[in-house]
């Protein structure tokens, strides 16, 4: 289970969406919405701040096997190799 999987569990559980969330921890919606969709890996002092918003210790998100968001290349992807001349 990933970070963002465990976070939105935890959010769910406590019945609050995003907003709700981001206005309890001070971080915004759409911060919220990439780390739950592992697009970005949280910094301590975001997690602390999760945990407190949603009254849990910072243990919670403690997962066995949690991936984190590989940092993305900038510009577009490399193009596929051909395969020899056609």
């Amino acid at each position: 289970m990933s970070f963002g999987n465990r976070l939105r569990q935890l959010r769910e559980k406590a019945g609050w969406t995003q907003k709700q969330l981001a206005d309890a921890s001070g971080i915004s919606q759409g911060s919220i919405a990439n780390l739950e969709q592992d697009r970005r890996a949280p910094t301590w002092e975001t997690v602390q701040a999760l945990a407190g918003a949603l009254g849990v210790d910072c243990n919670a998100f403690n997962v066995t096997g949690a991936t984190t968001a590989k940092p993305r290349g900038r510009g577009r992807p490399a193009k596929a190799k051909r395969r020899g001349k056609q």
